[in-house]
């Protein structure tokens, strides 16, 4: 089982789908990770004020939290 401590990894700042602001992220897992459809999961933090930009994922699966 592969674990990652998002909180002591590096973190990156993006402006996400054309949305209000930079998030605060951690790719925790990539694709490279999964046998599955499953893309990535990232550890996100919007600070007041910040969105997500509208996107439509396709056929890949995307897990924020």
């Amino acid at each position: 089982m592969l674990i990652r401590n998002v909180y002591t990894c590096k973190r990156d700042f993006e402006k996400s789908h054309n949305g209000i602001g930079s998030l605060e992220k951690v790719r925790a897992f990539s694709k490279k990770d999964f046998k599955t459809n499953l893309d990535f999961i990232d550890y996100v933090i919007v600070k007041p004020g910040e969105t997500i930009g509208e996107h439509i994922p396709g056929d890949n699966e995307h897990t924020y939290f």
